[in-house]
């Protein structure tokens, strides 16, 4: 993973040069809000801002910068920047992001607590015409903590008419308070035919549960589908339907069939209590009304 930031880190450094000689013409960073983030050692000792953004917008974005400043209680800022992990974001959708501080002690413990403060801010969100394919659907999943790691394991389905290239679930795990923790993401597919099912896996990465702290420890997650091609073009699709879930219970087409289900067999039930209950009260009033209409007989038969 080091190797990955110090490239993107690069592409990062290249930007900034070419943003400081062509004019922004393409950016809507104020189209993309900071939801809310967090900061924590990870497993391998580095020091890393985990959070989420959303497209407040009315464009697609295809990607989106962010920079971290961590402000600590000594010695000089440390500044990092990551690319947030979703491609052409569409207008309302949610997407994580890591940033990873390069940290200048050997001590992570030490350098946590000498943390006075650490930002986040968008630097550049590029606008698109194009969108991804709409056609892949996560048909089942479910989260298990083997280990400490906590995985998110499920099916994704072409639901569509094209083939699907590189297909990958991008996941955020949020704690108690639903402030992100940790992301992960899942070995890309290469390809999917229409109608195909495959198998995907991911986990939290760098933050093992044995040791976690009560605020690191993950209650719930997000799953995100990314597609590299095919991209679309012209109209907007709406936003897809958030697919979130724990390890007591997950959100997925086969729990809405079920629900579906049960909802019609309650409806069932009750028609045919109410039946029962209106039955039940019917023949005491026509033994009633037979009651009243002999008495009332036996009453002309007297005068």
């Amino acid at each position: 993973m080091r190797k990955t930031i110090m490239y993107l880190l690069l592409i990062f450094a290249v930007i900034s040069i070419t943003l400081t000689l062509t004019p922004i013409v393409s950016s809507q960073k104020e189209n993309i809000k900071i939801l809310n983030y967090s900061y924590h050692i990870d497993s391998s000792g580095i020091l890393v801002a985990v959070g989420e953004v959303q497209n407040t917008g009315s464009t697609a974005i295809s990607s989106i910068i962010i920079s971290g400043t961590a402000t600590p209680t000594y010695g000089t800022e440390v500044i990092s920047g990551d690319l947030v992990w979703a491609n052409n974001l569409l207008p309302g959708q949610k997407a994580p992001f890591l940033i990873e501080f390069k940290t200048n002690t050997t001590s992570s413990g030490a350098w946590l607590a000498g943390i006075s403060d650490i930002s986040v801010k968008v630097l550049m969100a590029t606008t698109t015409t194009q969108y991804q394919y709409q056609g892949m659907t996560i048909a089942q999943h479910q989260a298990s903590s083997a280990s400490g790691s906590y995985t998110v394991s499920g099916q994704i389905k072409n639901t569509g008419t094209e083939t699907a290239a590189n297909v990958a679930v991008v996941a955020t795990f949020f704690n108690a308070e639903g402030t992100p923790v940790a992301v992960g993401y899942s070995s890309p597919i290469t390809t999917m035919a229409p109608d195909g099912i495959d198998s995907f896996e991911l986990y939290a990465l760098g933050l093992n549960q044995t040791n976690a702290s009560s605020a690191n420890k993950i209650e719930s997650y997000k799953l995100l589908v990314q597609v590299d091609s095919p991209l679309k073009s012209g109209a907007l699709p709406s936003t897809p339907t958030e697919i979130t879930g724990s390890i007591s219970g997950t959100t997925d087409s086969s729990n809405n069939l079920n629900s579906t289900i049960i909802i019609v067999l309650v409806v069932v039930i009750v028609a045919v209590l109410v039946v029962v209950i209106l039955l039940t009260r019917r023949k005491p009033l026509e033994i009633a009304s037979t009651k009243k209409s002999k008495s009332s007989k036996h009453k002309k038969r007297r005068r």
